[in-house]
């Protein structure tokens, strides 16, 4: 078993171990994990959001760049940290190693609150591991409200 796998695995068991079955990340009419995570990369639909305020490349990636999320010895790599990169906006929807193992999206297109990045850059109750950024000050307010403009927006990959 790789050391990654092991870790994934690790978390997976200390969060259910915690949750003891009543998880605050589920929702009560929960459908199955597959089905959760099939949806994550959906097509982007521009009809179904508001209209754009919001650019991944001028607004978006800033940021990433700003508290080292794209960095090569984070989330940047081939081999990305929890195997989740947000390099590109499609890559962004996730969902990663700690999103797959509570079963839940990285980023669910218009629903910034269900979202599992809003919840590890906030430190909400529920997530695997620390806060994000690690060993970095938490994102800023600014910074956060683009990010969850962005994910009410759709998502868009502009």
């Amino acid at each position: 078993m790789r050391y990654t796998e092991l870790i994934v695995l690790l978390a997976f068991v200390v969060a259910s171990v915690l949750s003891c079955g009543d998880s605050p990340t589920e929702p009560e009419d929960a459908t199955e994990p597959e089905e959760m995570l099939s949806s994550c990369n959906t097509v982007f639909n521009p009809e179904a959001f508001p209209a754009a305020t919001i650019s991944f490349q001028l607004d978006i990636v800033p940021i990433f760049e700003k508290y080292g999320c794209n960095a090569m010895f984070c989330h940047g790599s081939t081999t990305p940290q929890s195997g989740y990169s947000p390099l590109t906006a499609i890559d962004i929807l996730g969902p990663g190693d700690e999103a797959k193992s509570l079963g839940t999206c990285n980023v669910i297109r218009g629903d910034p609150d269900a979202s599992y990045i809003i919840k590890k850059l906030t430190g909400a109750p529920g997530i695997i591991g620390s806060q994000m950024p690690v060993g970095g000050d938490p994102i800023d307010d600014a910074d956060l409200l683009k990010i969850r403009q962005w994910i009410t927006e759709g998502v868009r990959d502009n």
